[in-house]
């Protein structure tokens, strides 16, 4: 057993997946979907799944989900760094 949805707004991982394999960010998805925005338990699991693009997932420890979420956090600031790049050229 395992996480395989975001229980607060009903959207499984698969849809997840989905939509960041169509080029959706965390942001929009998040935003398109409900997910991570009622309690925040699913933020990392949505993250790994986007990461690693599997939609079962197993429980992860306060150690695991935290390390997850740091690699969330660099990639967004790599993202926002490529974006100010490209609006300066």
């Amino acid at each position: 057993m395992g996480v395989q949805r975001c229980i607060c707004s009903h959207v499984t991982l698969d849809e997840v997946v989905r939509r960041a394999q169509a080029g959706q960010n965390f942001e929009q998805i998040c935003s398109d979907t409900g997910c991570c925005q009622g309690c925040g338990m699913c933020r990392p699991y949505v993250h790994l799944a986007i990461e690693t693009g599997r939609s079962q997932l197993p429980i992860l420890s306060p150690a695991q989900a935290e390390a997850v979420l740091n690699r969330a956090q660099a990639r967004q600031r790599q993202e926002e760094s490529r974006a100010t790049e490209d609006s300066a050229n």
